[in-house]
């Protein structure tokens, strides 16, 4: 895939000729059936010299993606993403959301929620050791802040409570004995992060 290419299709969505957005929007309708293409949108995505503006509408593509791609319907028109390819998004897209701006988090954030749904805990165990590590990072960085005067990222912590709710939101109504089994697991993987946060 071109980066590039996807990179001006971005930009060309929020140009105000309507006749360029129609064009963009078709391109990146093409590329969503090929293989990378949620994997350039996340470079895009964490690339910190692009503009605000173009990492968002990645952002916004790469969730698009997420939803309609991970785990179509089998009568659906979407293609989906390839195993090699959810094992990449699923590796990086945790970093890539924590180190996003606060506006550009939410969009991944919600990507990630919607991985979480199908994959959570079998095809993804990394999942809450990464956001219980970066709990730990804000936890100590909030620590040495405090002593040295600095500012605490407080968005990174509420980043990743939000997306830890929003994970946890599928045991919500659910009889014990069908959720026994992950509970229990993400009772392990937590039970530091609320040693730490005590």
């Amino acid at each position: 895939m071109d980066r590039q290419k996807i990179q001006e299709a971005l930009a060309q969505t929020l140009a105000p000729d309507p006749g360029l957005i129609r064009q963009a929007t078709g391109a990146l309708e093409s590329y969503r059936s090929q293989p990378g293409y949620g994997i350039e949108l996340l470079h895009v995505v964490n690339e910190a010299t692009n503009p605000p503006h173009l990492r968002q509408q990645a952002a916004v593509q790469f969730k698009n993606l997420v939803r309609f791609s991970w785990c179509p319907a089998e009568d659906s028109e979407y293609v989906e993403i390839s195993e090699a390819e959810k094992h990449e998004i699923r590796t990086h897209v945790v970093q890539i959301m924590m180190s996003a701006p606060p506006k550009v988090r939410v969009q991944v954030s919600e990507a990630l929620t919607i991985i979480s749904d199908t994959d959570f805990p079998e095809r993804w165990p990394t999942l809450l050791p990464a956001l219980v590590e970066r709990m730990e990072v804000a936890f100590q960085s909030q620590n040495q802040s405090q002593n040295q005067n600095q500012q605490v990222d407080l968005d990174a912590m509420k980043g990743v409570l939000g997306t830890l709710d929003s994970v946890f939101k599928r045991f919500r109504g659910q009889f014990i004995g069908n959720i026994a089994k992950d509970l229990e697991y993400c009772q392990q993987v937590i039970g530091p992060l609320l040693r730490v946060a005590g």
